[in-house]
C-alpha cells in the first residue's frame, strides 16, 4: 500500500512538474520561431531590394556601356576567340562578364563563384586557375553555349546562366527568384546595347 500511494504521489508530482513547465517550453520555442521568422523576412526583404546586384534599374544608359566598354576591352580577344568557339554572341558574353564580376578577375562571391564569370569551383578541372581570364571566360562562355543550346533564347539562358537550369524547367521560364528576375532584364539590356558596337 505504502509502494503505491508513493508512486501515485510520484506520478502526481511528476504531472504537476509537466503543467509547470510546458508553458515555459512552448513560449521558448514561440521567441526561436519568431527570430527565425524575422531573420527569413529580413533576407527575402534585402533579396527584393536587389542587394549584392550592381544596380535595381534595368535600363542600360549609353554612358553606361561606355564605361563598361572601356573596362572589359582588355578581355576582348579572349571573348571572341570562346564566342566562335562556342557559338555565342559576343555582345552576350561581354554583358554576362560585367553583370557576373564588372571586369574583377580575382573577384569571389559569397557563393563562391570565381573570377570574370564567376564560375563555380566545380567547372575546372584539376591545375587550371580559374582566376586566369582565359581559363575563366572559356569555362563560363562554354556553360552560356549550353544554355543557350538547351533553352533557344538569350533571357531563359541568361536566368539559367544565373540560377541553373533546374530551376527554369522547373518553373517553366525565368524563376520567381528576386536577384534572378533582377539579373535577366539587365543582361538582356546590356546584351542589346553590346550588340550595336561589335
Amino acid at each position: 500500500m505504502n509502494i503505491s500511494m508513493r508512486l501515485s504521489s510520484g506520478a502526481i508530482l511528476n504531472r504537476k512538474w509537466l503543467n509547470e513547465l510546458f508553458p515555459v517550453i512552448v513560449s521558448v520555442l514561440v521567441v526561436i520561431w519568431g527570430i527565425i521568422l524575422s531573420f527569413y523576412l529580413h533576407e527575402t526583404e534585402k533579396l527584393a531590394q536587389g542587394i549584392n546586384v550592381k544596380t535595381s534599374q534595368t535600363v542600360v544608359t549609353r554612358a553606361q556601356v561606355n564605361e563598361d566598354w572601356g573596362k572589359l576591352a582588355e578581355y576582348e580577344p579572349l571573348v571572341k576567340e570562346f564566342a566562335v568557339r562556342y557559338g555565342v554572341e559576343p555582345a552576350l558574353v561581354r554583358a554576362v562578364m560585367w553583370h557576373e564580376s564588372e571586369g574583377n578577375a580575382r573577384l569571389v562571391s559569397r557563393a563562391g563563384a570565381l573570377g570574370l564569370m564567376q564560375c563555380m569551383p566545380d567547372k575546372f578541372g584539376p591545375g587550371e586557375d580559374p582566376f586566369s581570364p582565359r581559363v575563366n571566360i572559356k569555362k563560363g562562355t562554354k556553360y552560356l553555349g549550353l544554355m543557350m543550346d538547351k533553352f533557344g533564347s538569350v533571357p531563359l539562358a541568361v536566368a539559367a546562366y544565373n540560377a541553373g537550369p533546374g530551376a527554369v524547367l522547373k518553373y517553366g521560364g525565368i524563376p520567381p527568384y528576386p536577384e534572378t528576375q533582377a539579373y535577366v532584364p539587365r543582361v538582356v539590356n546590356t546584351y542589346k546595347e553590346y550588340a550595336q558596337r561589335i
